[in-house]
C-alpha cells in the first residue's frame, strides 16, 4: 500500500481540527477528518517527552511538533490494534492514560488538564 498524505492550510487546520487529509490506496483517494488534535506527554524510554498527535477516523498519530506535519516522518497507532485506552494513576503522573494494544506495546500519555485527560479518552474510545 502506498500512502501519499497531503495537508492543507496546516497551521489554521490543525488548530481547529478541521484539517483533512488524502491517501490514495489503488487509485482511489479517500478523505478524513480530524477528530482532535494536540499535544500530549508520551512516555518514551523512561522520559516524558511533548509531542503533537492528531486523532483521525482510522488512527492516532504522533508527530515531533506540529511544523512536522507536512513531512512523513510520524508514527501511526492504527484503531484496529487497540484494545482499550484508560487512565493510569500507576504512573505517578498527573493525567495520565494508557492505550492498551493487542500486538505490540501500550501506549503511554499525560494530558495537561484533567478536561483534556477526558477528551482524548472519549475521543479515542469513540
Amino acid at each position: 500500500i502506498n500512502y501519499d498524505y497531503l495537508f492543507k492550510d496546516i497551521e489554521s487546520e490543525a488548530a481547529t481540527c478541521d484539517e483533512t487529509f488524502a491517501y490514495t490506496d489503488s487509485g482511489k483517494t479517500l478523505k478524513k477528518t480530524n477528530k482532535k488534535s494536540g499535544n500530549l506527554l508520551t512516555l518514551e524510554r523512561k522520559t516524558w517527552s511533548d509531542r503533537y498527535f492528531i486523532l483521525k477516523d482510522i488512527a492516532l498519530y504522533k508527530f515531533k511538533n506540529p511544523e512536522d506535519l507536512e513531512k512523513k516522518n510520524r508514527t501511526r497507532y492504527a484503531f484496529s490494534g487497540i484494545s482499550g485506552v484508560s487512565v493510569d494513576s500507576s504512573l505517578r503522573k498527573p493525567f495520565a492514560f494508557r492505550i492498551t494494544r493487542t500486538k505490540k506495546e501500550d501506549v503511554i500519555l499525560a494530558a495537561e488538564s484533567e478536561q483534556s485527560l477526558n477528551e482524548w479518552i472519549s475521543a479515542i474510545s469513540e
